[in-house]
Order: structure tokens, then C-alpha cells, then sequence
């Protein structure tokens, strides 16, 4: 039997394009490249609803396969999550 748990580093910059106005970005898995303009708010507020909703479509699988989880921050103290995470499951 395998035991798996995840642990999501996030930084909280990848959730806020910054206004830089139009950038060329390149997509890393088609290697097809698209301008972006990020001085658009709808552009920035997209992308941030992009980023919560693929985390959130892991998330659920994680729930759905019985994965235990932790969203830790890259700009916050991470150490009471970590330790709430594996103290859960020891109780197990």
C-alpha cells in the first residue's frame, strides 16, 4: 500500500499578472507564442480566475481519491500548516 499527501507550494505573485502592458508569453506545452495584454484589468482578473480554478480542479481531485493536502504560501510562515498536516494524519 502507498501513503501519498500533497503539499502546493503557491506564491501569491502567480495569482496577479502585473500591468505591464502587452507582453509576448510563450505557452510551454505547445510552445505557441500569443501577446497579452496586461494592462487590461478583465486580462489580469482572467488569468487570476484561471489560477484559482485549476488549483481548485486539483484540489477536488485530491478530495475525490481520499489525497490529503496542504496549500502553503511562499510569503507566509508555512511551519503550523505542515505540522496541522502531518498531526492529522498520525491520527489516522
Amino acid at each position: 500500500k502507498h501513503d501519498v499527501c500533497s503539499i502546493l507550494v503557491n506564491d501569491s505573485m502567480e495569482y496577479n499578472l502585473p500591468d505591464l502592458g502587452v507582453v509576448l508569453m510563450e505557452d510551454l506545452e505547445t510552445k505557441e507564442n500569443i501577446w497579452i495584454d496586461t494592462h487590461d484589468e478583465a486580462t489580469r482578473k482572467n488569468f487570476k480566475e484561471y489560477i484559482l480554478n485549476s488549483q481548485k480542479t486539483t484540489t477536488d481531485e485530491f478530495k475525490k481519491l481520499g489525497i490529503d493536502y496542504v496549500n502553503i504560501y511562499t510569503d507566509s510562515d508555512y511551519t503550523k500548516e505542515l505540522i496541522k498536516l502531518f498531526a492529522n494524519r498520525e491520527r489516522l
